[in-house]
């Protein structure tokens, strides 16, 4: 077969490196990739926005199905436009990626369906949103309704945290076209994700032991549950190495070094989120850089294996969280 991943993040570099070690590929492409996905795949410079530039490419290099990662080409139909070419593709129709598109959307949904989801109230004008919050008790947590990348949610523990989620929804527009959210914490559904989770699908390519794109396959063609997968009874973790500056201004081309001493560990494997090459420099490209993620016989050797790699990177100018696989909260 023929198959081309769409996207450029850890995400996609996880599924590419599962789907490459498949006896039924003959051929795997990834647009637009990056510099870990370019050693499993051919990297094609295309947007994974392009809707029509990506049909194209599947049309002329008669690409036989298609796994699309990111939620921002499934909220704009790529799916769609490939399945109307008669081109199969793992992932939702644009309507249903709209549960993720949209959280407004998915809110009302839950409630006609009286799917238990935290009380929420919508804003497009910011003193009204800073009214609303004003009173309230703390904390409170600000989201934005449209796509934001895993940047647009605020869990703001005073008045002060909470307003400047506001501005920066409604007044700054950071996240675009995204209208604003606000929900009170508790344990009931915040929202959807329509496709693999990042830095979740590292994890879980790391642990499974059938071939992934059988499985894929049977998603797409509604016969998930003839398949029975198998996997690695071994815990895994990963351990998000960013650029500094990060989420807001990630600083952009330092160079990394060391990636093969701190692979070294066979239970290791560093997932590229945001990298290219230069020459023979590995170049940060991007807020989320490096997914460090290991096995263990227990969370916590896996999380000891983890952060002993984390400490191998020969890389200054990047950062990671210390409380991964702890009880702690950041």
């Amino acid at each position: 077969m023929r198959v081309l991943v769409v996207g450029s993040g850890g995400r996609e570099h996880a599924l590419a490196w599962s789907i490459a070690a498949s006896p039924l590929v003959d051929a795997l492409y990834c647009a637009p990739g990056n510099a870990g996905i370019a050693e499993e795949a051919r990297c094609i410079a295309i947007r994974a926005t392009d809707i029509t530039g990506l049909v194209e490419f599947c049309r002329r290099e008669r690409i036989d199905f298609v796994v699309v990662g990111p939620e921002a080409p499934l909220v704009l139909g790529l799916v769609d436009a490939l399945e109307a070419e008669g081109i199969p593709a793992f992932g939702p129709s644009g309507a249903a990626a709209a549960l993720e598109g949209s959280k407004a959307f998915a809110k009302d949904l839950c409630l006609r369906a009286q799917i238990p989801t935290a009380a929420h109230h919508r804003f497009r004008d910011p003193a009204t949103a800073k009214a609303f919050i004003g009173s309230h008790g703390m904390p409170i947590v600000v989201k934005a309704d449209g796509l934001a990348a895993g940047k647009g949610v605020t869990i703001a523990k005073d008045f002060n945290a909470a307003y400047q989620a506001v501005d920066a929804a409604l007044v700054e527009h950071r996240f675009g076209d995204a209208g604003l959210m606000l929900t009170e914490a508790g344990p009931m559904l915040l929202e959807f994700n329509t496709r693999f989770g990042d830095p979740e699908c590292q994890v879980l390519m790391m642990r499974l032991m059938s071939d992934l794109l059988p499985a894929l396959i049977a998603a797409r063609d509604g016969v998930l549950k003839s398949v029975d997968l198998r996997w690695h009874a071994e815990h895994a973790l990963c351990v998000v190495m960013a650029a500094r500056g990060y989420p807001d201004a990630p600083e952009q081309g330092s160079e990394i070094r060391a990636l093969d001493a701190a692979a070294a560990d066979p239970k290791v494997k560093i997932f590229h989120a945001g990298t290219r090459r230069d020459g023979e420099r590995l170049i940060a490209d991007g807020g989320r850089v490096l997914g460090i993620t290991a096995l263990g016989q227990d969370l916590a050797a896996a999380r000891t294996r983890a952060y002993a790699a984390v400490d191998r990177i020969e890389w200054p100018d990047g950062f990671c969280r210390r409380d991964i696989g702890t009880a702690k909260t950041p």
